[in-house]
This record gives C-alpha cells, sequence and structure tokens, in this order.
C-alpha cells in the first residue's frame, strides 16, 4: 500500500485548505511525525505567517499525544507559538469565563501524563481515552482527572474542525483544581 493510499484511508474530515492537505498525507503516522512536519519547517511557516494554523491542524491530526516530548520541549515549543493565532486558528471557545475539563489516562508514573496539554471538555470522551489507553497500550490503572482553567489560559480550542472531542489545548501548569474523578482498579 502507497504512503498516499494509507493517508486516503483515514477517517478525518476533509481537508479544507492546501496545508490541510499536506497535513493529512501525515495523518496516519505516528504523533511525533505528524508534528515533525511543523517543527522542522517552523521558519518557513512562522515567515509565511502559517505556523499556528500548520501547529493546530497537526495537533489535530495526532493520534496518541506527544510522548517524545518532554516538558522542558513542550514549553520551549508553546513559547513560540502566539496565543491570538492559536485561538484563530482553533475553534470559538465555549462561553464562560473559565472551563472545567477532563483527561483520560492510564498506567503509572511518567506514562500517566496526568498534566498534559490536551484535555476535554466532557467528562465521556476522557473516560473514553482512559480505556484507550489500556486496551491500545496494555496500561493499567485507568482514570479520569478534572481541572479547571481560566479562559485567558487556554491556547485553543478544537471541536468541529477536529475530531468532535471538546478539545481544550493548555498549558498544564496553569490548571487549577486537579482532582480525580473517577479510578478503575
Amino acid at each position: 500500500m502507497s504512503f498516499l493510499d494509507r493517508a486516503s484511508e483515514m477517517q478525518h474530515r476533509e481537508p479544507t485548505t492546501e496545508l490541510e492537505k499536506v497535513l493529512r498525507q501525515y495523518s496516519w503516522a505516528g504523533s511525533s511525525e505528524v508534528l515533525d512536519v511543523v517543527v522542522d519547517n517552523y521558519r518557513v511557516l512562522r515567515d509565511a505567517g502559517l505556523l499556528e494554523e500548520a501547529f493546530l491542524t497537526a495537533w489535530s491530526y495526532q493520534k496518541w499525544g506527544v510522548p517524545n516530548w518532554d516538558d522542558d520541549f513542550c514549553e520551549f515549543w508553546f513559547a513560540h507559538l502566539d496565543r491570538a493565532a492559536l485561538l484563530k486558528a482553533g475553534d470559538p471557545l465555549p462561553p464562560g469565563d473559565s472551563f472545567v475539563v477532563y483527561r483520560g489516562v492510564a498506567g503509572d508514573g511518567v506514562a500517566r501524563r496526568v498534566r498534559g496539554y490536551s484535555w476535554t471538555g466532557d467528562e465521556g470522551i476522557a473516560r473514553r481515552f482512559a480505556r484507550l489507553r489500556v486496551e491500545n497500550f496494555g496500561l493499567g490503572n485507568p482514570s479520569v482527572y478534572s481541572a479547571v482553567i481560566k479562559r485567558e489560559d487556554v491556547l485553543a480550542y478544537i471541536d468541529p474542525s477536529g475530531k468532535n472531542e471538546k478539545e481544550f489545548l493548555l498549558l498544564p501548569r496553569k490548571l487549577t483544581e486537579v482532582r480525580i474523578v473517577e479510578e478503575t482498579r
């Protein structure tokens, strides 16, 4: 099966821009490969005014997070993105000054990644992600966490333009009231 055939089989929405068409070709790949296109070309994308749109598109195509990005790299990378441009590239934020967000995790130690960058506004979606981490990666201890994020601390919101996951992209250090909602042992 060719690269383009495999990319065409993906179940994402149809691309609406030339950038999305290019990035969709990488959508079957692992998360690091999807985002590598953007990271490796960030200067060109930035100079063209496309960095945040490219990043958000690549981020929405990834499947399992960015396990190869450590916290220092994430902080470094997100510091180079313009929040206003990210918000513009995403979907409109829901109404409110703050949001209760949820994250489904599994595993122990570093693999658990409670303080990740992607959270959802839907507890059921977080529960599904916790189960998927058990089923797809054999991790134990699935749990759902909740937290509060202020509107001014949300980097982007991806919902109808992405995978309909009500995804809040945020800096984990900006979360407050992080607590476990559901734990399955």
